[in-house]
C-alpha cells in the first residue's frame, strides 16, 4: 500500500525512527514471528486483525480514487518523525491512554477522543488558552499599566498578518515587551499557536524567562501555559 501511494522509504524510515535513532534494518526481524503457545499469542494472526481492523478505520487512505503523492524532501521527513515522536510519547502515557488486552474494533473512537483530551491537556491545541487571553491583549495589561515606547508602539502599528517584523533597537528599549504584545495579539486572533525567543547567552535567557512568565501571568490571568526554559544542560518549567 506504501508502494501504491508513492511514499519514499526515507518516509517509512523517518517513522521507524522516530526513537530518536538512524533505522537500520535487520535480516531476523521477518523470522522471528513465531506463535507463543505459552501464552496463546500468534503474532501473524494478530497482525492481519490490526491490519483489517487498520482499513475500517482510516478507511480514506485506502480509496483508490485519491491519487497521493507524499512529499519527499528532508524537511518533511523530519516533520514527520516529530509527529510521530509526539503521537508516541502522548499515546505511551498510562494515565491517558491505559492498557487494553483484547483487540477492540470500536476502540478507534475512545482514542481519538481520550487524544483530544491529551492534546488540550498538554497545550499542543491552544484554543483553550485563546478564550483565556481574550479581551487581554493591550498593552497596558500585559505591562501593568505602562504606555507603550516609541518602538514598541510601531510595532503595534504594523498588521497582524504581517510574517515577518524586525526591529532593532538598543538594549533596554523594550524589545522584548514589544514581541510579546504581538504575539499576544496575534495569538488572540488566532494568526499563531506559540512563541519562542532564541538568545545567544545562557544568562539573558534566565533572565528574560522570569520576564516572559510574569507577562504571561497577566495575558492569561494567571491560568495559562507556563514558559518553558530550555538550554543546555538546564530545563526550567
Amino acid at each position: 500500500m506504501l508502494a501504491e501511494w508513492g511514499v519514499d522509504e526515507h518516509l517509512l524510515f523517518a517513522v521507524l525512527a522516530h526513537h530518536g535513532r538512524p533505522f537500520a534494518t535487520e535480516e531476523r526481524a521477518g523470522k522471528e514471528w513465531q506463535r507463543v503457545p505459552s501464552v496463546g499469542y500468534d503474532p501473524m494472526a494478530i497482525s492481519a486483525e490490526i491490519g483489517a481492523l487498520i482499513r475500517v478505520w482510516f478507511a480514506a487512505a485506502f480509496e483508490s480514487d485519491v491519487e497521493t503523492k507524499m512529499p519527499t524532501a528532508p524537511d518533511f521527513q523530519h516533520l514527520l518523525c516529530g509527529l510521530v515522536s509526539l503521537a508516541d510519547w502522548v499515546g505511551s502515557t498510562k494515565n491517558i491512554f491505559d492498557f487494553v488486552p483484547d483487540l477492540d474494533g470500536q476502540y478507534i473512537t475512545t482514542a481519538r477522543d481520550r487524544a483530544r483530551k491529551a492534546l488540550a491537556y498538554i497545550g499542543f491545541d491552544a484554543s483553550s488558552f485563546r478564550d483565556q487571553a481574550s479581551g487581554r491583549t493591550d498593552f497596558a495589561t500585559l505591562t501593568k499599566g505602562m504606555e507603550p515606547r516609541p518602538q514598541q508602539r510601531l510595532i503595534g502599528e504594523f498588521p497582524l498578518e504581517e510574517h515577518l517584523v524586525i526591529l532593532e533597537a538598543e538594549t533596554g528599549s523594550g524589545k522584548t515587551e514589544a514581541a510579546l504584545w504581538r504575539f499576544a495579539r496575534q495569538f488572540e486572533a488566532g494568526l499563531v499557536d506559540s512563541l519562542y525567543f532564541a538568545l545567544p547567552t545562557r544568562a539573558a535567557a534566565i533572565q528574560l524567562h522570569r520576564r516572559v512568565n510574569e507577562i504571561m501571568g497577566r495575558l492569561f490571568d494567571g491560568g495559562g501555559p507556563e514558559a518553558v526554559l530550555v538550554v543546555p544542560g538546564y530545563l526550567r518549567a
